[in-house]
């Protein structure tokens, strides 16, 4: 066992201690902080900055637009309104980019007609305000043609308003577990390969060889893979540094916290998400760990370590789109049955914990399967490690490894 503790001090120290390692760790939290800065600074310049000019023309004689009211009742965008000999002028300023957008009224028999002229993307949600300011004008226009008392053509305009009740509000809790699942994802990706990597270098420098006359190979396996998911769990806690400043310094409102436009509700990362986090990321790492290390030595060359662990990379991008999908749908029958498939738990069932979805029993299963795949692919990775170490062919093919397998 101490020797196991010298050859994790060993990898840790190269892992997580080397300048490369915390030049990373320190651009981490930069990035982190400066994107919460970032949000922070710009967030009330957006606010007053960003509002879409808009332009309206107005070609009636029975229908106005009052430019006031329509500033207030669309106060993401700035309105102007121009005469119908402004037409050509203002439709350039669209082309050229000065303006967002135009809205040109005219009339039929008596009926309102808007043509919703814009450069690059449209507003559906200023349209429908802008038709339906318009629409009150000419309901107005009739009620008054055939003299209905007024009364009840105040009673015939009144708004009809619509109270939101989510009986399970995914929206909220979108934004925690995209950042969760994409920490999980990038995480494993880059650590996993990083094992594998080292394991190809150190075999094919011949390293391997000297080593193994003083440790046992599973020692040096696993006191790898230990090191570097501690480096990775150490990383994390610097990304949460990175966010936890901002808080303290009060730049982030918890209370309506967003980033990039998704809603974060700090209300859903109570301690069981976060241990839930913890311990879908440590069996999550394992599994994808152990098959990273078992691809690390069966190549001879670094160039021949992509091509050997491009499976393991499927399978991680495949479990990533799923617990995408389960996000906006983490009922459908791929996301649920994809949660009790060991290599795709960690990411998808951990989504719909966040989601609110997997209940107790679904997590004990889930996490069973896992736990019961992570032993056996202990027992494949281990005999594939030792054995496949020592062996410098050029290309190792699957009856290779079914004889590492076999072999003690």
């Amino acid at each position: 066992m101490r020797k196991f503790f010298h050859v994790f001090s060993f990898y840790f120290r190269e892992s997580f201690l080397s300048k490369k390692s915390l030049i990373t760790s320190g651009i981490l939290f930069l990035v982190v902080f400066g994107v919460f800065a970032f949000n922070h600074f710009t967030s009330d310049k957006d606010k007053n900055n960003d509002k879409d000019k808009l332009a309206i023309v107005m070609d009636s004689s029975t229908y106005t637009v009052q430019e006031e009211l329509l500033n207030k009742i669309l106060p993401s965008a700035k309105v102007q309104v121009e005469k119908k000999e402004q037409l050509e002028k203002v439709r350039k300023q669209v082309e050229e980019g000065e303006l967002d957008g135009l809205f040109y009224v005219t009339e039929k028999n008596g009926v309102p007609e808007v043509t919703y002229m814009y450069n690059g993307f449209p507003s559906k949600a200023t349209s429908t305000i802008i038709a339906g300011y318009l629409k009150q004008q000419y309901t107005q226009v009739i009620l008054s043609k055939y003299k209905v008392p007024s009364d009840v053509a105040q009673q015939l305009q009144t708004d009809i308003s619509v109270k939101e009740e989510a009986i399970k509000d995914r929206a909220s809790s979108f934004g925690i577990a995209y950042v969760f699942i994409f920490v999980l994802y990038m995480f494993i990706m880059a650590f996993g390969n990083t094992i594998a990597m080292n394991i190809a270098s150190e075999k094919s420098s011949r390293v391997m060889e000297i080593m193994l006359s003083k440790v046992k190979p599973l020692y040096m396996m696993y006191a790898k893979i230990l090191a570097v998911v501690t480096t990775a769990l150490l990383q994390i806690a610097i990304l949460a540094c990175g966010f936890l400043v901002p808080v303290l310094i009060g730049w982030i409102d918890l209370d309506n916290a967003s980033l990039f436009g998704l809603p974060i509700d700090f209300a859903k990362l109570d301690a069981k998400v976060i241990s839930l986090f913890i311990v879908f990321f440590i069996t999550g790492y394992l599994l994808y760990a152990m098959m990273y290390a078992a691809a690390g030595a069966v190549v001879s060359k670094t160039e021949d370590l992509q091509s050997v662990s491009f499976p393991v990379a499927i399978l991680i991008m495949a479990a990533f789109f799923i617990s995408m999908k389960s996000l906006s749908d983490p009922n459908s029958t791929i996301v649920v049955i994809s949660s009790y498939v060991p290599f795709f738990t960690p990411m998808v069932t951990f989504s719909r914990v966040v989601a609110g979805e997997a209940g107790v029993l679904e997590i004990s299963i889930s996490l069973s399967l896992l736990l019961a795949t992570i032993i056996l692919l202990n027992f494949v990775t281990s005999r594939i490690y030792v054995n496949g170490v020592m062996s410098y062919s050029d290309k190792v093919k699957f009856k290779d490894l079914a004889k590492f397998i076999k072999r003690h």
